[in-house]
């Protein structure tokens, strides 16, 4: 193990299989090999570290509403009118204090 600057000891990541990382990731271990995920040659074996494997499916997540305009001018839309709601409703209980 190597020393980390503060003193401690650095813990080292275990590696995975092909098979391993193939099943965390809900794939055939064929498939890893044309996916962007990198990779350790430890001789003749090919071993992935989880980190990578999370790395690599944060990397593949896709939120819906950035990527669907009309969803998004709903949203705004929405938003929009609930802050004039708001506005209003603010307008009339400071005429309603001021009228007392």
């Amino acid at each position: 193990m190597a020393d980390s600057t503060d003193g401690q000891a650095k813990a080292i990541e275990p590696f995975l299989t092909k098979q391993e990382a193939a099943k965390i990731l809900g794939v055939h271990p064929g498939s890893l090999c044309r996916m962007p995920i990198p990779f350790y040659k430890i001789g003749k074996w090919v071993r992935y570290r989880i980190s990578d494997l999370e790395e690599y499916i944060d990397s593949r997540r896709v939120d819906p509403l950035e990527k669907d305009p009309k969803i998004q001018k709903e949203i705004k839309d929405r938003l929009a009118k609930d802050n004039l709601a708001l506005i209003k409703s603010k307008s009339k209980d400071t005429k309603k204090k001021k009228g007392k």
